[in-house]
């Protein structure tokens, strides 16, 4: 984006005092910019001069819950007493490390009594005579627990489905839900809070606290204005993707030195004309557990009725050709229909002097598939045929009728990384040459950064006893010839001797492209850090703490296919593009427990402990947002293609 905003730059022929504005421009993400503004004003908010961000904070996580004694300081004793009767201390520690909260407001009174008389008289008949009285019986058995001692109540799961018996149900718990929800979102902010400051106190920043902190200058009496002096004019590209506190971070930023209060509440005190500018697309909102849809319509709208800004509609394409644009028009007039919350779809107009274009539809000949043992035929083996014909084909159809320059120009792209694989061992069975770009993301995926960490970790950590192991007893020997060595030579000397070169070789280099290049990468690392007077273990825990960061994006083969995500295909194009498994059933994965979910008609909080607290209408709700996703990610995949789309 930078270099084609200097291209447009320099071809207008601006002044040389316009150009020199532009080089100080900032370019980068959110987080990057946070970081900027952490380093010349984190020590207003207590933070050390220099700080490290974290990926994988399982360590850190650990090390905070065993110095914690105590959660619940900002209940009072009797209400944590009995939170911690309906609650474990686990699953509140939890809520509180992976949820984004704001500060809680601790319940009015006790917990509250309620009535289960109605549960109890309640007839079961037909179906209900395998559910009901079961559950009839163990309810009075945790009734009695919870009125005649002070022990953990276990209330029993409900397996009724019965829509009258769960109506019941539900209102006789309502009171004491609703209690035990505002007490478990007030702890889970406190331990949200502690451990962010136990983060901070050893120089360690998440992601979002980057987000969080440099908020929390914004709100800084002092710096906060000084902050706004310096008059930022922000422009933000794909706002759809931007998270609530993202959104509240890059508006503050903009108001005038001695705003106060939250626009979004208060109305007052605007983003300053010209100073905030976002761009994006409701269409291609696929990041629904991190942005928040509600939101930024929310924030749309207000930036237009308190005129703090105009909205303008963009509807051509300069993608697309004619056919797949009308194509597009005809599928997604009835999918993004502006119903059940979900958004309006905007028709597409053609470009000046567009092409023809083509949509092709590859229809998959009948294939005899062994069935299972239960007769059925898996998604598994239905995917590898359509990969065995999808290769075949496309070695028939070659680059010119797809009218693509080079194969790289050919994108396959599926809604998950899991599929990738499938088609790889497809299109490669069929001779085609293939590279999949969203299947390592993460510097610890790489054999070459995995394996070199383990060494100088085992090596750089002699108390340990790894010298008795039989196998790993040259190990021990090793370390004591390295001891004396400077980092880089000691480094090289640990490759050569236990053959790590050699062994990457060994794996299958369609598999691992480049890992020579790797390892050179990060032996040219060790001199770099041995110039900085970094030991052998202090260079080894720093690629074990930048184990979880994203790996550098790797080129693509001018000779291979591009296997890619639809979510990673975002904002990229390619000449010919290809859809396939479009019968296939998109799975998520199962959530984990407890967790939050946000109803986005209400804007309500609601703690869901385990899978019986989400009753059918959360269900159906998480269901239809599913599902809502998908279709928005199906319009991302079909709008790639320049010129043929599969």
């Amino acid at each position: 984006m930078q270099q084609r905003a200097r291209a447009e730059v320099l071809q207008a022929g601006v002044s040389v005092e316009v150009l020199a504005a532009f080089n100080r421009a900032f370019f980068g993400t959110i987080h990057a910019f946070c970081v900027r503004l952490l380093e010349s004003y984190g020590h207003y908010l207590g933070l050390p001069p220099t700080f490290d961000v974290i990926t994988d904070d399982d360590e850190v996580w650990n090390e905070f819950v065993q110095q914690q004694t105590t959660i619940g300081r900002s209940l009072s004793d009797e209400n944590r007493r009995e939170l911690l009767r309906h609650v474990q201390a686990r699953a509140l520690m939890e809520l509180g490390r992976r949820a984004d909260l704001e500060p809680g407001i601790p319940p009015a009174g006790k917990c509250p009594d309620t009535d289960f008389s109605a549960i109890h008289r309640f007839s079961a008949k037909g179906a209900t005579l395998q559910t009901v009285p079961p559950y009839q019986k163990e309810l009075k058995r945790a009734e009695q627990r919870w009125r005649d001692t002070q022990d953990f109540v276990r209330w029993p799961i409900c397996f009724s489905k019965a829509k009258d018996f769960v109506r019941i149900k539900r209102e006789a718990f309502a009171p004491v839900r609703r209690w035990i929800d505002q007490a478990a979102l007030c702890v889970a902010a406190e331990v949200q809070r502690d451990y962010r400051a136990f983060r901070i106190e050893r120089g360690l920043l998440t992601y979002d606290d980057q987000i969080a902190l440099a908020l929390g200058l914004t709100k800084h009496p002092k710096i906060g204005r000084e902050i706004r002096e310096k008059s930022f004019r922000v422009i933000l590209d794909e706002a759809q993707d931007t998270d609530p506190r993202q959104f509240s971070l890059l508006l503050e930023l903009t108001r005038r030195p001695a705003a106060a209060g939250d626009w979004l509440e208060t109305k007052t005190d605007a983003p300053r004309p010209g100073h905030f500018c976002m761009v994006g697309d409701f269409q291609q909102s696929i990041y629904r557990d991190r942005a928040d849809l509600s939101k930024y319509r929310r924030i749309h709208e207000t930036l237009v009725e308190t005129g703090a800004a105009e909205a303008l509609q963009f509807s051509v394409t300069f993608r697309l050709d004619t056919a797949q644009l009308n194509f597009v028009n005809e599928t997604f007039r009835e999918i993004l229909n502006d119903r059940e919350q979900q958004v309006a779809f905007v028709e597409l107009n053609p470009r000046p002097q567009v092409l023809p274009g083509q949509v092709v539809r590859l229809n998959l000949q009948p294939a005899k598939l062994r069935p299972d043992p239960r007769g059925k035929v898996s998604d598994a083996r239905k995917a590898a045929e359509e990969a065995r014909q999808l290769g075949k084909w496309l070695q028939e159809t070659g680059l010119a009728k797809l009218r693509a320059e080079t194969w790289r120009d050919v994108a396959i792209l599926c809604p998950r990384k899991e599929w990738l694989q499938t088609l790889r061992r497809g299109l490669r069975a069929a001779g085609l040459n293939v590279q999949i770009q969203s299947e390592k993301e993460l510097k610890g995926d790489s054999p070459a950064y995995a394996w070199l960490t383990a060494l100088l970790i085992v090596l750089s950590q002699p108390r340990c006893s790894y010298e008795i192991a039989g196998l790993l007893r040259e190990l021990a020997q090793l370390r004591l010839s390295i001891l004396p060595l400077p980092l880089f030579d000691a480094v090289n000397e640990i490759v050569s001797r236990t053959q790590l070169r050699e062994r990457l070789n060994g794996l299958p280099r369609a598999d691992f492209e480049n890992l020579d290049g790797e390892l050179d990468a990060l032996l040219a690392l060790a001199g770099s850090s041995e110039a900085e007077h970094m030991t052998l273990t202090e260079f080894a825990e720093h690629l074990r703490t930048h184990f979880a960061d994203p790996r550098e994006i790797r080129p693509s083969r001018p000779d291979a296919i591009q296997l890619i995500t639809s979510q990673k295909a975002k904002g990229s194009e390619w000449q010919a593009v290809i859809v396939p498994f479009l019968t296939r059933d998109v799975r998520s994965a199962s959530p984990r427990y407890p967790r939050l979910l946000k109803i986005r008609e209400t804007g309500e909080t609601v703690v869901l402990l385990d899978l019986s607290d989400a009753t059918d209408e959360i269900q159906e709700l998480i269901e239809r947002e599913n599902r809502q996703e998908m279709e928005r990610l199906l319009y991302v995949a079909l709008t790639r293609a320049q010129h043929t789309l599969v």
